[in-house]
């Protein structure tokens, strides 16, 4: 085998290489691509092997640490604190999950993710650099279990990282190439055979559609996507243009370009499809008025909502709970008599805004949907660092769960 002791391979761009038995000893591999790369029976004592990229990568039973050392997902349950921010969030029957990047008590940034089912929570730290981590999303797949699906930077691209996960426990993840690098971060939707589409503006400036269904990723199409801006919306594919447009992604194609209300995209955007794929819904808060603007399929008037209120954060999605295609919007607000900041949310396009949390002590960061199986769930971030999922039933707003203390076994609800 080649004789590498002490090698600077920093970076090194060496995919498919053969390595077999070759003496690594103490060799710098930082950042390096071993994708594919043969080391059966290599020596790797004392080398720095961290961001190497070892997907498909052959090695022997005795390098099990490589993989850690290396940045590769695992997960592991420690009961540490609980320091919710920017989290995304699923509800998956009573249950709901949230992941997030924690601030450890050392002051590093680990990706954690948590599951509450009724009394019992429970938490786990995920070995993956999180500076690396490109986004993260969480969606329901039934009967209290979750999917986690995270997107880690790579030298020669992006892996998809793939956790099923339940209050039980968290199982080994499977891991895919996604074949580009996302100028923008992609948006994740559900398909009714469970399986999930991705939708990503590579750095090339392409639209690329691929599908993950049981471990697989497949590419469904590519389209030249260089007036593309990104995606206005965070659970719907819709794209937002250059020139004032949007338009939806589907499983097959492109819908048809729509020209975006005066005023849109503002300080603050949200975009959503009706359950027709083609229709499309935004809001988004004006950069010199007060409240937050509302544009509907089938309403030519754009509706006005909250206008005394100064609204920091957004999120719309469509509800056809009842059967009826109806809009939710959710916002923050603050006014001069309010000491904290509140999340409201109202069932359009002729309902009354309604607050979200009984609480009134309760300072809002930023409210989003959570992707749910059932009625619809919004999802609040507190001040507190916590994470509280409300469920949206025919009587109102119901809390089904908080998570941001730390969690071990039992703990309150």
């Amino acid at each position: 085998g080649a004789q590498l002791q002490g090698a600077d391979l920093n970076g090194a761009q060496i995919s498919q290489i053969n390595l077999t038995g070759a003496d690594l000893t103490g060799a710098d591999l930082t950042g390096a691509d071993l994708s594919g790369a043969d080391l059966t029976g290599a020596v790797l004592t004392d080398a720095n092997l961290a961001r190497v990229d070892f997907f498909d990568a052959t090695l022997d039973a005795a390098h099990a640490h490589v993989r850690e050392a290396a940045g590769a997902v695992q997960g592991f349950e420690d009961g540490g604190a609980l320091h919710v921010d920017d989290a995304v969030a699923a509800v998956s029957g009573n249950a709901m999950a949230a992941a997030w990047d924690n601030a450890e008590d050392d002051g590093t940034f680990c990706l954690r993710v948590a599951v509450r089912d009724g009394a019992t929570a429970r938490s786990w730290a995920i070995v993956v650099p999180v500076d690396q981590v490109l986004a993260r999303y969480v969606l329901p797949a039934g009967g209290g279990k979750f999917h986690i699906l995270v997107l880690v930077e790579r030298p020669t691209g992006a892996d998809v990282v793939w956790l099923d996960t339940d209050i039980q426990g968290m199982r080994p993840p499977v891991v895919a190439r996604l074949g580009y690098h996302p100028e923008v971060k992609p948006v994740v939707t559900r398909e009714g055979s469970g399986a999930l589409r991705l939708h990503g503006i590579s750095r090339t400036g392409q639209l690329i559609v691929q599908r993950w269904d049981a471990g697989v990723l497949t590419e469904l199409y590519r389209t030249p996507g260089q007036t593309f801006r990104g995606f206005c919306g965070r659970q719907d594919a819709v794209l937002l243009s250059k020139g004032g447009t949007v338009l939806p992604v589907g499983p097959e194609g492109l819908g048809a370009i729509q020209t975006a209300p005066a005023g849109f995209p503002g300080n603050a955007t949200a975009g959503a499809l009706a359950a027709d794929g083609a229709s499309i819904a935004l809001a988004w808060t004006p950069k010199t008025e007060k409240g937050l603007r509302l544009a509907l399929p089938g309403f030519p008037e754009i509706a006005a909502l909250d206008p005394k209120a100064d609204v920091a954060t957004i999120d719309l999605a469509s509800d056809t709970t009842f059967g009826e295609q109806r809009w939710l919007v959710a916002w923050t607000r603050t006014t001069k008599q309010q000491v904290t900041t509140s999340a409201w949310a109202a069932s359009m396009p002729d309902g009354n805004p309604f607050r979200l949390h009984e609480d009134v002590a309760l300072d809002i960061t930023d409210v989003r949907f959570a992707v749910s199986d059932g009625f619809p769930c919004i999802a609040l971030l507190t001040a507190d660092e916590e994470i509280l999922v409300v469920r949206m039933t025919a009587t109102g707003p119901k809390l089904l769960g908080r998570i941001g203390e730390p969690t071990s076994g039992a703990t309150p609800a």
